[in-house]
C-alpha cells in the first residue's frame, strides 16, 4: 500500500467525519473551502502530538486519534467557538493498517461527537508524530481571551483536575485501553483516571452559553497554577486561588492536582454579579462549577498567581508542564 492508498482509506474511514454544514470543498482537492457566516471571526489552533511525550508508544489508534482531537477542540472552548473544521498530518514511521483503521475511528467519534469535520490534510514517513490544526467560529462581540480578566471578577474552573496526571502513576497505565472500554467508565469505576487521560472533555458548550458572561479563559492543559499565569499575565493582573477550593479528582491532593496537565477544563473569570446566571447553565449541563479565587490588583508574584491554604501563602516548586524545562514529571 503506498501513502495515496492510504489515504483514500482514511477518507473512506472517516466518512461523515469528513463533511458539515460549512463545508464547501473537503478532501481531495488542493485545498478545503469552508463558508465563513457574516458577522463572525474564524479563530485557530494548532497543536503536535510526539510519540512518548504526548502519548504512550503502548496506546492503541483509536485513543491516540480522539485525544489529538479533542485536545485540540479544547483550545476553541476557550475562545468561545463553535468548531467549523479541522485539518490533520501525520508522520508515520511505516503503514500499519490496523493501527491506522483504529486512529481512524477514534478521530471520526470525536469530529462527529463535536461536529468538527476533518476536511484535510497531510501523510509523510518519519518518527510518529501527529499535528492538528483546528478552526472555530465565534460572534464578532463575544470571544473569550485571556486578556481582559477585571480587577475584582471571580475565578471559576469547571469540573475537576488532577485525574489525567494520576493515571500517569498508575499501574494500570501500561495496559491496553481502548476507546469503547474506556467510554464505559463512569466515576468511582477503577480505571477512571484513565479515561480522564485519553477522552479529556472539551467544555464547547459551556464556553458558547458563557461567552457574554465571563471576562477571560483559559483551557487548563499545562496545569493550573501554568495557564491561570498565562490569563494574569495577558490581563496586567493577579489571582490569588484557594487551594482548599479547588475541586480534585478522587483522592488527588490539591498540591498535586493544581500542577497536573491534561485536564483540559476550563478556568474563566467573571463578575460576581454573573455567577448566578453561570452557574444555572452549567446545572443545565449537569457540569460542576467552582469558585476558586479571585482577580487582585497585579500581584508581586513572579508568575502573577498567588496560592493560598486558607490565609496562609503556599509556594510550590514546579508549578506546571514546560516542553523545554528539565523539571518535568515523567
Amino acid at each position: 500500500m503506498n501513502e495515496f492508498d492510504l489515504i483514500d482509506r482514511i477518507v473512506a474511514e472517516l466518512g461523515p467525519a469528513t463533511r458539515g454544514a460549512s463545508v464547501l470543498v473537503g478532501p481531495g482537492d488542493d485545498c478545503a473551502q469552508i463558508d465563513i457566516p457574516p458577522g463572525f471571526d474564524l479563530v485557530s489552533s494548532i497543536d503536535t502530538f510526539v510519540q512518548g511525550r504526548h502519548f504512550p508508544a503502548h496506546a492503541g489508534g483509536d485513543l491516540v486519534g480522539y485525544r489529538a482531537m479533542v485536545v485540540n477542540l479544547s483550545d476553541l472552548a476557550a475562545m468561545g467557538a463553535q468548531p467549523s473544521h479541522a485539518l490533520l498530518a501525520m508522520t508515520l514511521p511505516d503503514i500499519d493498517v490496523g493501527w491506522m483503521d483504529a486512529f481512524c475511528r477514534g478521530v471520526r467519534k470525536a469530529c462527529i461527537e463535536f461536529s468538527c469535520p476533518l476536511v484535510g490534510g497531510n501523510i509523510t514517513r518519519g518518527p510518529l508524530n501527529i499535528s492538528v490544526s483546528v478552526h472555530g467560529l465565534v460572534e464578532r462581540s463575544a470571544c473569550l481571551k485571556r486578556s481582559t480578566a477585571k480587577v475584582g471578577d471571580l475565578v471559576c474552573l469547571t469540573g475537576d483536575i488532577g485525574g489525567a496526571g494520576a493515571a500517569l502513576d498508575l499501574p494500570g497505565f501500561m495496559e491496553s485501553w481502548t476507546l469503547d472500554g474506556l467510554q464505559n467508565l463512569v466515576p468511582g469505576d477503577e480505571g477512571f483516571a484513565f479515561r480522564k487521560y485519553y477522552l479529556p472533555q472539551p467544555r464547547l458548550a459551556y464556553a458558547r452559553k458563557i461567552a457574554r458572561l465571563a471576562s477571560a479563559a483559559i483551557d487548563v492543559s499545562d496545569g493550573l497554577l501554568a495557564d491561570a499565569a498565562h490569563v494574569a499575565k495577558a490581563s496586567a493582573v493577579g489571582l490569588r486561588i484557594q487551594l482548599e477550593s479547588i475541586p480534585c479528582f478522587n483522592g488527588v491532593p490539591a498540591k498535586q492536582a493544581v500542577v497536573a496537565g491534561d485536564d483540559y477544563e476550563l478556568c474563566f473569570t467573571l463578575p460576581e454579579a454573573n455567577l448566578d446566571r453561570a452557574q444555572t447553565l452549567a446545572q443545565a449541563l449537569n457540569l460542576p462549577i467552582s469558585v476558586i479565587g479571585q482577580v487582585i490588583e497585579r500581584a508581586e508574584h513572579a508568575s502573577g498567581v498567588q496560592l493560598y491554604d486558607g490565609q496562609k501563602p503556599v509556594e510550590l516548586a514546579f508549578r506546571g508542564y514546560q516542553h523545554f524545562a528539565g523539571d518535568n514529571p515523567v
